[in-house]
């Protein structure tokens, strides 16, 4: 697979719009900002080692490299927006520095416009056929919806600078997991100590940095499952995987199913 750039992988993930699909979800984060709202059904969350229910009409959002992820979804309409936090500027001045004070948002929060700017997404979403115009009026809706949900969550101050060095080290990690990386070798080229990535990943972001490889490796398997009819050995080796049993796993513990249950779905994993 060829090295791709991290802002036009940010960009193609941003794009998308999906329901949770049931079952769990396994912890992940990522540079974009995202947003659930569970309209039929519910399910639980942890953002960043807190954990709550989120209940039919409530949500949760998390910002850039929260940890998130989610349990029990036995949900049938619960729509995920992921948000490109530099698409507006105005946006990104709430997620440079801030943190929401809590995930959860309850169901007082989400407003008539939001849930009725929320069915303009969904009915653009499913009658999607490759129109620009279409696919940029659903990131309007899904701009506005944000711009309510912001004004209505309280906020806390977080350090730029610890949220700039994390971006530092994930966006090498982005641009280079199709290759045989180690801790060492980031280390190295980013001009940074081995125990400073260590302590950003298992302090900051409560996983390992060779479970963000491959949750990396992961996500472009399930791209490639989907857009192409490659084997699923060839697959794993174009996304950095040395072994087809060591993919298999990996790909399991990331979804929750198999690479071929995945393709003959033919839906995308959020995670």
């Amino acid at each position: 697979m060829e090295k791709r750039d991290a802002n036009q992988q940010y960009e193609n993930s941003c794009a998308k719009t999906a329901y949770l699909s049931q079952g769990n979800v396994s912890r992940h984060f990522h540079y974009h900002a995202e947003l659930i709202l569970s309209f039929e059904g519910s399910f639980d969350a942890e953002v960043d080692g807190e954990r709550f229910r989120v209940g039919e009409g409530e949500g949760v959002i998390a910002f850039p490299y929260q940890t998130h992820e989610y349990f029990a979804v036995d949900n049938k309409r619960a729509l995920v927006m992921l948000f490109h936090p530099e698409r507006n500027l105005k946006f990104y001045e709430f997620f440079e520095d801030k943190l929401p004070v809590s995930p959860h948002i309850p169901r007082e929060l989400i407003s008539d416009e939001m849930k009725a700017l929320a069915d303009f997404i969904d009915k653009h979403r499913s009658n999607l056929t490759g129109d620009i115009l279409d696919a940029e009026l659903t990131e309007i809706y899904k701009e506005a919806i944000y711009a309510l949900i912001l004004q209505k969550i309280e906020l806390r101050p977080v350090s730029a600078g610890k949220l700039d060095s994390t971006r530092q080290i994930l966006l090498w990690c982005q641009q280079h997991f199709t290759e045989p990386v180690t801790v060492s070798m980031a280390a190295k080229n980013l001009l940074v100590s081995e125990s400073q990535i260590s302590h950003l990943f298992s302090g900051r972001l409560h996983t390992g940095f060779r479970e963000y490889i491959n949750s990396l490796r992961v996500q472009a398997a399930v791209e490639l499952l989907i857009s192409t009819q490659k084997p699923v050995s060839e697959i794993a080796l174009d996304c950095g995987f040395g072994s087809l049993a060591t993919f298999n796993r990996a790909f399991r513990l990331c979804t929750g199913l198999t690479p071929r249950e995945v393709r003959a779905r033919g839906q995308k994993i959020l995670f």
